[in-house]
């Protein structure tokens, strides 16, 4: 069990690397084989196995993990595939400039100019090259494979966090509780390329970094306590293109941080779960604090009016993302027409379905992250009760993250729909108080 452990953990940090190598050269990524050594971690004998030995206390989280490296391993040509169409070179574009480009690129050039008719413009090519559809295909035959592939693993212990149907209902209510906001303030943009500007809260005041770096980013959050002998492996980050950059910045930061600081000498299986919610959530945590007005006057040096019209912007921003992840839990979407309606009650506008695949981008973390975002918030609430508003730079506060994330922690209980509605509501809360 100790060996089939560490095992795992390479096998981890081997996936991840290939998935960054993927996101960027899918030729590359190709060529490597995460599992070089350690397949024994991703075989349905090796998670049948681990079954027979339940009164193991390694056995259920090492049997998570096998399943999750199983399916990824198993599926890896899927997901190759659909990495692949979104790199195909078979966009054809006249303007703003003549190239044969990817749509993994076209949605980098619609998040990158500032010119709200050139995005449209790219937008317009790459329904016009119908690769949204062939991108939106092959991630609902990466969804079907891996529903497939855990049909035939077998019942077992699932590396997830809630209860069946519970992410779908609160989703459901998130969307509902949000509705109007969505309404008023991402309808008016009147269409994906215009709202772009409010998704990136691009026009905010102040001056918000032009780079972001690992060290940039340890001097906004970090007064010495969280990095001391932790050294977080963030990947590349953003370009910085608006306000919400440095929020996902922020979210990739402390991700990787809590990974980096779990228990020190304590076994892989036990310290990590294979959902990656409590490092998505503390990384959402991290995120919030670009709409936590102290933060923002403090870090940014804005006035108290400057930062209270800020953290509207990026409060906004955070509605229209937390509701097209809501969107994507709330129910899959398998056909152009069902994703673009999908993309529409997100954002309230009107949308091409040519489109709908490439941009915006499939995210199958989508329940995930938003629990994730919806458990940090509670957190910054208890952060703030417990040591004021600038407990971002209170060194108990940051001793206290620092000792939560070095303590084993048992499995927590499935969430249910009630607890999960009641976060969903409290986060819908505070949407309407910090976006109005």
């Amino acid at each position: 069990m100790l060996a089939l452990d560490r095992a795992v953990a390479r096998a981890d940090a081997a996936t991840r690397r290939w998935g960054r190598r993927l996101r960027a050269d899918v030729g590359a990524a190709r060529s490597m084989d995460p599992f070089a050594g350690v397949r024994e971690t991703s075989t349905r004998t090796m998670y049948v196995a681990l079954a027979t030995y339940p009164d193991d206390p390694l056995a259920p989280g090492l049997a998570r993990w096998v399943r999750r490296l199983a399916l990824t391993r198993i599926a890896g040509g899927e997901i190759e595939a659909a990495a692949q169409a979104r790199a195909a070179l078979v966009v054809q574009v006249e303007h703003p400039e003549a190239t044969t480009t990817s749509a993994g690129e076209v949605v980098r050039r619609v998040l990158g100019e500032r010119a709200v008719g050139h995005r449209e413009a790219w937008l317009s090519a790459l329904g016009a090259s119908r690769v949204a559809a062939d991108v939106l295909s092959a991630e609902v035959k990466l969804d079907e494979t891996l529903d497939e592939i855990g049909q035939r693993l077998g019942p077992g212990p699932e590396p997830t966090f809630a209860e069946p149907g519970a992410v779908q209902a609160a989703a459901s209510a998130w969307l509902r509780a949000t509705a109007d906001l969505a309404s008023d303030r991402l309808g008016v943009a009147g269409s994906p390329a215009a709202l772009v500007d409010l998704l990136l809260a691009r026009r905010v005041p102040g001056s918000w970094p032009s780079r972001l770096d690992a060290r940039r980013l340890a001097e906004l959050i970090d007064d010495g306590q969280l990095l001391h002998g932790v050294e977080p492996d963030l990947g590349p980050l953003p370009p910085a293109l608006g306000a919400t950059s440095v929020a996902r910045a922020l979210a990739r930061f402390g991700a990787a941080w809590s990974r980096a600081a779990g228990p020190r000498g304590a076994l892989f299986s036990l310290a990590r779960d294979p959902s990656d919610l409590r490092h998505l959530t503390r990384g959402a945590l991290f995120a919030s604090l670009v709409a936590h007005g102290p933060f923002v006057r403090e870090r940014f040096g804005l006035s108290r009016d400057d930062a209270r019209d800020a953290v509207r912007s990026v409060a906004l921003a955070f509605v229209g993302s937390l509701r097209l992840e809501a969107s994507r839990a709330h129910a899959r979407a398998s056909r152009p027409r069902d994703a673009a309606d999908a993309l529409h009650d997100a954002w309230r506008v009107p949308v091409d379905e040519r489109a709908v695949g490439a941009f915006p981008r499939v995210e199958r973390r989508a329940p995930t992250r938003l629990v994730a975002a919806w458990l940090a918030l509670d957190d910054a609430r208890a952060l703030i009760s417990t040591f004021d508003d600038d407990w971002y730079r209170n060194p108990r506060a940051l001793r206290a993250l620092r000792e939560r994330e070095g303590t084993p922690s048992p499995p927590a209980p499935l969430l249910d729909a009630d607890a999960l509605t009641a976060l969903a509501t409290r986060a819908a809360a505070w949407a309407h108080e910090a976006a109005c």
